[in-house]
């Protein structure tokens, strides 16, 4: 056999192996972001097991009303104590 028949299979071949490790390459980067994608699913994931429900959140707005209804209340029973005791102060100081 002589050397000058096998050298274009030797072309043949080394380029038959450079293009398949061309094709592997995006294999492997395609590999590595679909790591990357299931780590950020799995942060994903965990934010969403500790979200509220619509339940939750419609018990909670109840809550917030509950609390601004009775925040009023407390709002009105101050003013009337703030004007009493303008009024105690007014008194006092013109009878003196």
């Amino acid at each position: 056999m002589n050397l000058l028949s096998v050298a274009p299979w030797l072309d043949i071949l080394q380029t038959a192996v450079i293009f398949m490790l061309w094709l592997r390459k995006p294999g492997e980067d395609a590999k590595g972001d679909l790591e990357k994608l299931r780590a950020q699913l799995g942060v994903f994931e965990e934010r969403i097991k500790h979200m509220p429900s619509k339940e939750e959140l419609t018990h909670l707005e109840g809550n917030f009303k509950a609390i601004s209804a009775k925040l009023q209340g407390v709002e009105d029973m101050v003013n009337n104590t703030r004007s009493g005791v303008q009024r105690i102060e007014d008194f006092l100081r013109h009878n003196r």
